[in-house]
């Protein structure tokens, strides 16, 4: 199944929808816990690619779990 999830046609498609708000708005809220101090930048190296990772796991898992539903459903009717 897993790999029925991840070749399915719009797959990666979504996972990118969802992780870069997900991720824009993850880098807001971090900000914004430091004030908006513009020392936040010192380390943004790290940050992006933190936020990256994270944001591709989460954006990932989300539309796996969506897709994964969707195709269970239409196997279930198909019976």
């Amino acid at each position: 199944m897993f790999k029925k999830v991840v070749t399915h046609k719009n797959f990666w498609k979504s996972v990118l929808y969802l992780s870069v708000p997900f991720m824009v708005i993850f880098f807001l809220l971090n900000w914004g816990f430091t004030g908006f101090e513009l020392t936040y930048f010192d380390t943004i190296l790290r940050r992006v690619l933190a936020l990256f990772v994270g944001g591709l796991i989460y954006g990932f898992t989300m539309t796996y779990i969506k897709f994964w539903t969707k195709l269970k459903e239409k196997e279930q009717k198909s019976k």
